[in-house]
């Protein structure tokens, strides 16, 4: 999955987790990255 970072949300009622939306040459993709996940990148 490759794609430039269209979308980042990160809203207060969805417990950590942070939502993208990527773009590419072929369309749009949604991803969900959990709270763990995306935590560990930012230590």
């Amino acid at each position: 999955m490759a794609g430039l970072v269209v979308v980042r949300e990160r809203p207060p009622t969805a417990k950590r987790f942070v939502f993208f939306t990527l773009e590419d040459e072929g369309g749009l993709m949604n991803v969900i990255v959990r709270p763990e996940d995306y935590g560990a990148k930012e230590e």
